[in-house]
């Protein structure tokens, strides 16, 4: 099993890369899990497993809990706040990730105006998810890459573990992917196509470019941006883009995701509601 501070390939930290996939597999099991456990899923022996371990609970990552399992700690937390500050502070004031001129720089007074803008636009997300049930996920452009900004779970969608603050993988499976795509040239898209791959996340997946090239034209022609399965069995994702308030916005996608049979039933009803929203947060967003 070697030392766990080793180098590994790439001039990576072993044992950084353990303690993250630790953290991982224990953010996966809410109910905790044991040392022992940790230890034979990453085949550590149980010195290293426990050393790594009270690393994390020191620095508040895990905690040990009074069961003797281990579950993640408040610093996580801590992390994904400051990751949606930085997502936000990007949707707010980074409009050149999109290629867009450069603006001049803009009054305090205004810097505030469009953070209550954000917070305007996701207290809306909040409540449509209420209303529906469905999870809403609202994606953008970020340097140059399709990222998500924010996603608010509703009791009727599936969960999906992958689909958090930050994710950045898969613009081609994703509906909210495939919707911000669109907005880039041809040959751009190509070009991000080529670059970070087109994985079979299942067998829907489109891993032709001319096939999902000609996917996504049918697709901007009505507005509405579907995969069904493509990236997760059992699931449908739809996509629109946010109309643009004509203000320099970058390009923003609001997406959901249902069970596939609801997609099915109730298709029709799923993408009017999520046009509607698109519309209101433009109106938002325009201010």
């Amino acid at each position: 099993m070697g030392d766990s501070k080793k180098q590994g390939s790439g001039g990576t930290i072993q044992s950084v890369q353990r303690a993250l996939r630790i953290l991982e597999y224990i953010g996966r099991h809410p109910e905790g899990v044991t040392a022992p456990r940790i230890a034979h899923q990453f085949q550590l022996n149980r010195a290293t497993a426990y050393n790594l371990l009270r690393t994390l609970v020191q620095e508040r990552y895990a905690v040990h809990a009074d069961n003797g399992r281990f579950i993640l700690g408040t610093q996580v937390s801590q992390r994904y706040s400051d990751l949606v500050r930085v997502m936000q502070n990007a949707l707010v004031s980074h409009s050149e990730a999109a290629g867009l001129p450069k603006q001049s720089p803009r009054s305090g007074k205004e810097v505030m105006r469009q953070r209550a803008d954000a917070v305007s636009v996701e207290s809306y997300i909040t409540r449509i998810v209420a209303e529906t049930g469905y999870s809403i996920f609202v994606a953008s452009m970020i340097d140059s890459r399709v990222t998500l900004l924010d996603v608010i779970e509703g009791r009727r969608s599936p969960h999906v573990e992958d689909l958090v603050v930050g994710f950045d993988e898969g613009a081609h499976a994703t509906a909210f992917g495939k919707a911000l795509l669109s907005t880039l040239p041809t040959q751009k898209r190509a070009n991000y196509l080529g670059e970070y791959g087109m994985r079979p996340f299942t067998r829907n997946t489109l891993t032709d470019f001319n096939h999902f090239d000609y996917d996504l034209d049918q697709a901007a022609r009505k507005g509405v941006y579907l995969e069904m399965e493509q990236y997760r069995p059992d699931i449908a994702c739809a996509a629109v883009l946010v109309p643009d308030a004509g203000q320099g916005q970058i390009p923003l996608s609001l997406a959901t995701a249902v069970p596939t049979e609801h997609m099915g039933q109730w298709g029709n009803l799923i993408t009017n509601r999520l046009r509607r929203a698109a519309r209101e947060i433009s109106t938002i967003r325009s201010f």
